[in-house]
């Protein structure tokens, strides 16, 4: 049976190596470099399991630094955000999962973690900090949240062995350095259309997206909430007019490949609001025209549409 070998007021560290924190509220932040290290940072090289109650909500700065023998981390519900180099050169580490409650990752908060292979990043998280996975070496594949609008300085640089990079429309830029070394990077896949990808800010030393193969793949629309056997029908509506008069209604609209298609419309839009406004259509509409569904959106009877984008401008006829 294992003992306790250290201990404090809100944790337990025993001969397993099993770190137990039972902490309410957030976990204090710490500084490695100014001599205010963890309280468990004596017997780090012990701990193997850490263990976080659902009582805490944040992970401190420099949590778990250097716990070179780490392999297993549990991350409760209840944690919105992990400091800034929480498991940095935690290098036993190889996979871990983020739980939908976590709205920050901190910059540095998984670097050198040269065994992590695996993450997983639900789409909660809004922010990721600068050299958050730098040189984590064994990483193959990441889909970055959809809520994230930037790839921060070096965040993924020197991940040698990633090959597959799944990046949100979300994505308004990607600084400096964010790939830089990740030279078998071969497959980018952007959820969003060619002239969306064109539009994304890509600072210097990222060489290895220039060299990806870019697969785009649009979003969905979904009516109703579902899409069934690929199809969508069933209902006619229009799109708020706003400054996009020439646009109208879909009667019906079905899945071709990776397109949304209709032989009625095509067109570019965000979901916002309640359909009821708009349900069928406006009178005395004859003539239909070609515009591209580009953004994602579920109707579920609280969100409306409303038209963002348009290729060109087209006249209806009545």
């Amino acid at each position: 049976m294992a003992e306790i070998v250290a201990s404090g007021s809100w944790w337990t560290l025993d001969s397993d190596g099993l770190l137990d924190i039972f902490r309410e509220g957030a976990m204090p932040d710490y500084d490695y470099f100014h001599n205010s290290k963890a309280p468990w940072y004596e017997q780090c090289s012990r701990i193997q399991t850490v263990i976080m109650r659902n009582s805490l909500t944040r992970i401190g700065i420099y949590a778990f630094y250097y716990c070179t023998n780490l392999t297993s981390v549990t991350i409760p519900g209840s944690v919105a955000s992990i400091g800034t180099n929480a498991f940095h050169s935690c290098v036993a580490l190889r996979n871990i999962t983020i739980p939908d409650s976590v709205i920050s990752i901190g910059g540095g908060a998984f670097q050198e973690c040269a065994a992590l292979s695996s993450i997983t990043m639900p789409d909660s998280v809004t922010s990721i900090g600068g050299f958050a996975f730098r040189h984590c070496r064994a990483l193959r594949s990441i889909a970055m949240p959809d809520g994230v609008p930037f790839i921060e300085i070096c965040t993924f640089a020197g991940c040698t062995n990633l090959t597959h990079v799944t990046i949100l429309g979300s994505v308004t830029s990607i600084w400096l350095s964010a790939f830089e070394g990740c030279e078998n990077l071969r497959h980018v896949y952007y959820r969003g259309y060619e002239y969306d990808w064109q539009g994304v800010d890509i600072n210097s030393e990222n060489e290895s997206l220039s060299r990806a193969i870019i697969h785009y793949v649009p979003p969905v629309l979904h009516v109703g909430g579902t899409l069934r056997n690929g199809r969508i029908s069933g209902e006619q509506f229009a799109f708020a007019p706003g400054d996009y008069e020439e646009l109208s209604y879909v009667q019906s609209a079905s899945m071709d490949g990776d397109e949304v298609q209709s032989d009625k419309l095509y067109a570019e839009l965000r979901v916002t609001g309640n359909p009821e406004a708009w349900l069928s259509g406006w009178a005395g509409v004859s003539r239909m025209v070609p515009v591209w569904f580009t953004r994602y959106g579920q109707i579920d009877g609280h969100n409306t549409v409303s038209v963002i984008e348009r290729r060109e401008k087209y006249s209806q006829t009545t």
